[in-house]
């Protein structure tokens, strides 16, 4: 009678044992802490959730963030770098199932450690991923794979176009952020294509746009845009705020290709970061539990952009949005 109890016992063990499957391990890696990455953390955690995968369930996600100076000099950038791939060695000697890396310096400057390692790598709000590694903008590479918010120029100027069809010249006021300079690059290189040209201006990020704007207005600039560059997202949009000051005053309208920034401006075509941070979580989900490779997973990106409209912005500097674009726009709140 003992021996049957104790081997009922063991089994019992045993059955407990492999029912309780150890929970998955995610390490999460980002520089700098804007809205824009939440919004894109809420989404992976969402899609994780609605997956299966519930923080303190069966889901381990540890989220690193590296603070980032708002304009840093060579020096500051050179132990920012440091700070990156330290993280990335601490998170290697961890060993999770997956590393989520969040916008382009995470992911540009970690993720060959965590491949090395033979960690997969999924990466979120990388705007071009040819600056990343990535062998196209839809095929990463070996190790990896991931989510864009990167948005054709082609694409977004043609809706700009729809709204401002007087457009010719096109201001730009950008900093030195790997995305800004890929965007404006992009967009610089495609415009002529649709009869527009672009003039654009560096600043610092620590430096107000009036100057710029003034100079761009005084070359013949007739429509501004703001670019993808959190030099719009730091310090509560305060750039957008004082750009739309400028704009106004000399009645002149904008489009904003970075969500978030309602300040005034006339019309907004952006992606989602909360829909892009979804794409990456549904990647990771292919990987920890469908067990799929990385690389043979294509970079998502979001389908439909988001399109929205400032009436009352429009209304004080006296434009008309035609029909068209008021039937594909939603109205900002």
């Amino acid at each position: 009678m003992r021996k049957i109890i104790g081997m009922v016992f063991v089994w019992s063990l045993v059955a407990l044992t492999c029912h309780a499957a150890p929970a998955t391990r995610i390490e999460v890696l980002q520089v700098a802490d804007i809205s824009l990455f939440q919004d894109s953390y809420d989404g992976i955690l969402a899609e994780l959730e609605q997956g299966g995968l519930v923080a303190g369930e069966n889901l381990t996600i540890n989220r690193t963030v590296i603070d980032a100076g708002t304009d840093p000099n060579l020096w500051e950038k050179l132990s920012l770098l440091s700070q990156i791939r330290r993280q990335a060695d601490r998170i290697v000697k961890l060993h999770p199932d997956l590393v989520i890396t969040m916008g382009t310096p995470a992911t540009k400057y970690a993720k060959e450690k965590f491949i090395k390692a033979g960690i997969p790598v999924v990466f979120s709000t990388v705007f071009n991923p040819l600056a990343v590694g990535c062998e196209t903008l839809q095929k990463a590479g070996p190790g990896y794979t991931g989510s864009s918010n990167y948005m054709d120029p082609i694409t977004v100027l043609k809706i700009s176009q729809l709204a401002f069809p007087r457009m010719h010249t096109i201001g730009m006021i950008h900093s030195d952020e790997d995305n800004a300079l890929a965007f404006i690059q992009d967009i610089t290189a495609k415009a002529p294509q649709l009869g527009l040209t672009v003039l654009s201006r560096q600043v610092k990020k620590t430096a107000s746009p009036r100057e710029a704007a003034e100079e761009l207005i005084a070359q013949g600039v007739d429509t501004f845009a703001v670019p993808v560059d959190t030099y719009y997202a730091v310090r509560d949009f305060q750039a957008a705020i004082e750009l739309v000051e400028v704009l106004e005053r000399h009645k002149i309208p904008s489009v904003a290709f970075i969500s978030g920034a309602h300040k005034g401006g006339i019309i907004y075509v952006s992606a989602d970061f909360t829909t892009v941070g979804g794409l990456a979580g549904k990647q990771a989900l292919k990987v920890v539990q469908e067990g799929c490779r990385p690389e043979d997973l294509p970079v998502l990106f979001q389908d439909d952009l988001n399109i929205q409209v400032d009436l009352e912005a429009a209304s004080r500097i006296g434009v008309e949005l035609p029909l068209e674009i008021l039937q594909l726009a939603r109205t900002v709140d």
